[in-house]
């Protein structure tokens, strides 16, 4: 199970940072 959880929160980490980039552009455009 540990290894599945750490699993989920490199992609919930990585999905954050892909947000965070998203917002950047919309704001910058």
């Amino acid at each position: 199970m540990a290894y599945l959880d750490t699993q989920l929160i490199l992609i919930v980490e990585k999905a954050l940072a892909q947000l965070k980039e998203w917002n950047n552009m919309a704001r910058s455009n």
